[in-house]
């Protein structure tokens, strides 16, 4: 057994990989009681980052970091992990052992803001991550946003106010991403997606209904239902298909808005190869006024 105080101090964890960085000076106490041993580390670090800009931005500054833990045997069970400071507060508390992993965390940003230079509004999340022996993870994330906006116009309407956010993902051991299901529902907008990921393939649909374009941009009026569909083939072109009614459709232009009176519906196919050209294939915009195609 191993007992006491042990002091770590990391001048630069860059020493630790490319993408890391930062200062941390943490303190580990380890005290056995029979077959369980009890560690409690404490610390501080400064500037961490992990080479994710906005996770980078989340840790900048001091960061106090807290973990209480017991081992026995092959079991970890983390009690309190807690990471803290003027971003940001995340918690978390889980068990890890051969026979699998179960994870429960939440966190709470006061201001995104702090994570990129356009973008505002608060969000709460919590997250349980779980691993079969197998090595297949699951992850379900419940968030709530409050006047979620990320620096693009027209689409920081759709998130004014509160933004329910879920999503439910598997990662297979070969490293395939399988999105179940990501779900964003507001008084102004419901959307709803799927995905496969898999060395950078994507195959995945998506669905969204907005009740109220105004929100969208100045002289926006109606409503628009619309889905869309991506996949890639083996050379990695990826075909993108969307598919759309608008009723009543304005976009504070006389002539256009005129010409999308009543029902209005798209159908656009188009194509971006691996080397990044766009390709349109088809652009259909019909109703009682016009047929574009």
């Amino acid at each position: 057994d191993v007992d006491g105080q042990f002091d770590l101090d990391f001048s630069d964890l860059g020493a630790l990989g490319k993408n890391f960085g930062g200062l941390l000076k943490a303190t580990a106490q380890i005290q056995t009681e029979g077959e369980t041993r009890n560690i409690t580390v404490t610390g501080t670090g400064t500037d961490l980052s992990v080479g994710q800009a906005q996770a980078d931005n989340a840790l900048r500054g001091a960061t106090t970091l807290t973990v209480n833990a017991q081992q026995k045997g092959d079991l970890l069970n983390i009690t309190e992990a807690r990471a803290e400071n003027r971003q940001l507060v995340a918690t978390a508390k889980g068990a890890i052992s051969p026979s699998g992993t179960n994870i429960n965390a939440h966190a709470e940003i006061g201001t995104l803001g702090a994570l990129a230079a356009h973008w505002q509004g608060a969000l709460s999340a919590d997250a349980i991550l779980t691993e079969a022996p197998g090595g297949t993870r699951n992850l379900r994330v419940d968030a709530v946003g409050q006047n979620i906006a990320l620096g693009q116009v027209n689409a920081d309407g759709a998130l004014s106010g509160q933004t329910d956010i879920t999503v439910l993902a598997e990662q297979a051991p070969d490293g395939t991403i399988d999105v179940k299901s990501v779900d964003i529902r507001n008084p102004q907008l419901t959307a709803n997606a799927s995905a496969q990921i898999k060395g950078g393939a994507i195959d995945g649909q998506a669905a969204a209904q907005v009740q109220d374009l105004s929100l969208l941009g100045r002289g926006w009026e109606g409503t628009l239902d619309a889905t869309a569909k991506i996949t890639t083939d083996t050379a990695g072109t990826r075909q993108v298909e969307i598919g759309g009614t608008g009723q009543n459709i304005r976009l504070g232009q006389a002539q256009a808005d005129a010409a999308l009176t009543g029902t209005t519906t798209l159908d656009i196919l188009a194509q971006q190869a691996k080397g990044g050209a766009i390709h349109v294939a088809r652009a259909n915009v019909v109703n009682d006024q016009l047929n574009i195609a």
